[in-house]
């Protein structure tokens, strides 16, 4: 997995930084879940895998504008500030980001809820319980 984000970023820190999403989200999810009473099952698994990729997916186009803006920052004759090169373009990316990932999720998502309560394992209340978590 590092091997095959270190090819498609070309970048070492971004790379790790991308990496480190992963299990920070899992060491978030999973106990909101045992918070909640819930179990982790097969549907609930499918979810985090969607949620997780859309997480990696967000970080990793969020660092890809922050990385291309701090070399584009290394060559000007008057450089600006490393945190105002940081912020610029996160504040830039981040609203497409916001109003992009709930559409993703909800369209990737939506499918495995109707598809839990067709099999007749669930209930409509467990089906919708799934769906607000990994929104």
């Amino acid at each position: 997995m590092f091997s095959s984000r270190f090819l498609f970023l070309w970048n070492f820190r971004t790379t790790c930084i991308s990496l480190t999403a992963i299990p920070l989200s899992l060491l978030a999810a999973v106990p909101t879940m045992d918070y909640f009473g819930l179990s982790i099952n097969t549907m609930r698994l499918g979810g985090m895998a969607i949620a997780i990729g859309e997480l990696v997916d967000d970080a990793i186009v969020d660092l890809e504008s922050v990385f291309r803006r701090l070399k584009l920052n290394t060559k000007l004759p008057h450089q600006e500030p490393v945190v105002r090169v940081i912020f610029t373009p996160s504040s830039e990316i981040r609203n497409s980001i916001v109003f992009a990932t709930p559409i993703i999720v909800t369209l990737s998502v939506a499918p495995l809820v109707g598809f839990i309560t067709l099999v007749g394992n669930a209930t409509a209340t467990e089906s919708c319980s799934s769906l607000t978590i990994f929104i």
